[in-house]
């Protein structure tokens, strides 16, 4: 009897393989720029909080958060082109 394979495919960050498995290189592109797009307006919003006359505690939490959901956004596509551009280096 043969034993069975339990090896699984390996996913991108904190998505598994079965989330991932119908997301086209095109939708990773656009999780990059969504999640640039999102984690810089946390950036300037934490910054004109920083420069305000009268910074709020809430706005620089809001800043942060929008810091991490777009980071969180944008690391998928991230770490599928770099292992896409390290396969292309390593196969020339």
């Amino acid at each position: 009897m043969k034993p069975r394979k339990t090896a699984q495919r390996e996913g991108i960050g904190l998505y598994t393989y079965e989330q991932e498995k119908y997301v086209t290189p095109f939708q990773y592109f656009a999780h990059i720029v969504v999640g640039t797009i999102v984690a810089s307006s946390g950036a300037m919003l934490g910054y004109a909080q920083y420069q305000s006359r009268t910074p709020r505690t809430l706005g620089f939490i809001g800043s942060a958060a929008l810091v991490v959901i777009g980071v969180f956004q944008a690391h998928a596509g991230a770490i599928f082109w770099y292992r896409r551009l390290q396969k292309r280096k390593h196969s020339n």
